[in-house]
Formats: C-alpha cells, structure tokens, sequence
C-alpha cells in the first residue's frame, strides 16, 4: 500500500533538514558535523511546534472573530479579491455604515427609540465603520427630513449596487432575499414614508444573513487554508 500524502511530507522535511544544515555550515563554518547536526533538529522541533500552534489557532478561527479585527478583515478581503467575491464583504461594511447612521439617528427614525429595531448587526471592525462615514454623517442634529432622505439614498445604493441582476456587484443570495427585498423597495417607492423602514431593514437583514451563510461555509473554509489565514494566525501567537 502507497501513502503519497505522507511520502510528500517526509520528503519536504527532508529537504527543510538539508536547507537548514547548509544554513548553519554557511554561518557556523568551524562547527563540527555533530554540531550541525544537533542545531539543526533543534531548530526544526521549534519550527514544528510554531506550525502545530499557528495550525491549531488557525482551526479556532471564526468569520466573526476575522471581521471584527482591521488586520484579519483586510486579509479576508485581500483573499476574496483572489476569489472574485470582494462584493460580500464590501456589502457587509456599506449595510453596517447605514446601520450604524440610523443607531446614531434612531430617536428620530425609529419608533419608540427602539434599539432593537436596527435589526441585525454584524460586529465589524468599528474603525472601519467609522472613519469611511462622512463627518457630516456622525453628526446628531440632522434634522429628521434630512436624516430619512440620507437613509433613503442609502438603501436605493444598495439596492441598485448588489441587489439588481444588472448590479456591478450582484449579490448571491437567495430568490426569497431578492424578492423581499425588491417588495420593500417598491412599496417604498409608492409610499416613501418614515413607516416604511422597519420593512427595508428586515429585507436588507435576510440578505445580510444569506451572505454571512455563503461566506462562513465557502470562501472563509479556504481563507483559513489560504496564505493570508496563516498570515493572520500567525500574528496572534
């Protein structure tokens, strides 16, 4: 019986222990063989329990823990560029911005004051959020015309962005995300009323969801695989 996968691994350690020795002879000339030889699987028993390490840091790796940290989400994004789905996350951050304008605003926009009426939020690196927002866009004393027309602008970029079949950066979500959400949009369009916004963001949130789904169990399962998800574990040990 053949186990290539494990031929392949003895090989490569090989030749790691052959590059290596050459290494130490090159910088430790009067050193013996035996020295060598002795530094040598030092060095390679402190290579193997860093990989064993980053590796297992690696397996713990969550899509939430990613986003919410600016060097791991600009990893993750520097792979999705690779993967051709840079729009997801892009979509993540734009959604969240507008979530995070209407939780500054929500006195005026939502009903009651009420928080959880913002829907659902993912947990993104709040730098990110923040410092892409224009200034006059954080401020609190935009009148309520103003701050639903903004919300209104919002909503028609994302939609006409990655919502629409004819989008730059068409989402892949569902049929019953798209229809929702193309519902909420035309009612809005008949009925551009402050009462209209609890139905985008329920829409907007259904396709929130679908996108997380699609990345946690596609793209992010390479990402951790990926040089630029040994990069990020790597950092944290």
């Amino acid at each position: 019986f053949f186990f290539p996968k494990k031929k392949k691994k003895k090989k490569k350690k090989k030749r790691l222990r052959y590059q290596m020795e050459h290494e130490l002879l090159q910088r430790y000339p009067m050193l013996g063989a035996n020295a060598i030889s002795q530094l040598s699987n030092m060095r390679l028993r402190a290579s193997s329990k860093q990989e064993e390490i980053v590796s297992g840091f690696n397996r713990q790796l969550t899509l939430e823990r990613v986003l919410m940290s600016k060097s791991g989400l600009e990893l993750f994004a520097a792979h999705l560029v690779k993967e051709l789905s840079l729009e997801n996350i892009l979509y993540l951050i734009e959604y969240m911005q507008l979530k995070h304008f209407i939780s500054i605003h929500q006195s005026h926009l939502l009903q009651y004051n009420d928080v959880r009426a913002v829907g659902f939020r993912v947990e993104i690196c709040s730098s990110l959020i923040v410092e892409n927002l224009h200034p006059c866009l954080l401020r609190v004393n935009i009148p309520i015309s103003s701050a639903w027309q903004i919300c209104l602008n919002m909503f028609a970029y994302l939609y006409s962005h990655y919502i629409l079949d004819t989008s730059v950066a068409c989402l892949n979500i569902s049929f019953d995300s798209t229809a929702s959400i193309q519902r909420a949009m035309s009612q809005l369009h008949q009925y551009p009323s402050l009462d209209m916004l609890p139905s985008l963001i329920t829409a907007f949130d259904a396709a929130t969801i679908d996108v997380l789904h699609l990345l946690r169990g596609d793209s992010f399962l390479r990402f951790q695989k990926s040089p630029e998800g040994l990069t990020y574990s790597k950092d944290f040990v």
